[in-house]
């Protein structure tokens, strides 16, 4: 696995490539790095799936620090059972995903802004009233 500076050095290389590497490279050199996620594993298949949707849903809540269409063509483009490895770099106001084969080749980056603390609350106190009522339902049945 790629050492946080050897990724940093990985995600500049590609800077030309697309604005998401360029703004993934911002965050990487930000000096409020808080979160390093050290690198877990997706198949291409769920990955696409999966920021499929939160590409729609990042867009229409205006999250989005660059396009994701790179990514996601590149996501697209992978044998559907290949294991990626996914690493997530946050700073207070921005996170990264960053997409690497096994063999650390880049594959792409996708960056969001993140929600504040005070949407971050409201979005838990959804979840938190909504899944307690479904299991309230559930254990009445």
């Amino acid at each position: 696995m790629l050492t946080f500076n050897e990724l940093v050095r990985l995600v500049e290389s590609h800077r030309d490539l697309d604005d998401s590497f360029r703004e993934c490279y911002a965050v990487l050199s930000s000096d409020d790095i808080q979160t390093l996620e050290g690198g877990s594993t997706i198949s291409a298949h769920d990955a696409l799936s999966i920021y499929k949707i939160r590409n729609i849903t990042t867009q229409r809540a205006g999250k989005q620090i660059s396009s994701w269409e790179y990514a996601l063509t590149q996501l697209a483009s992978r044998p559907a059972d290949e294991t990626l490895v996914l690493r997530v770099i946050a700073t207070a106001d921005k996170l990264c995903a960053i997409f690497l084969s096994q063999s650390d080749e880049l594959i792409g980056c996708i960056g969001v802004i993140r929600r504040s603390e005070e949407e971050e609350r409201i979005r838990r106190e959804w979840f938190e009233t909504h899944l307690m009522a479904h299991n309230t339902d559930q254990d009445s049945t």
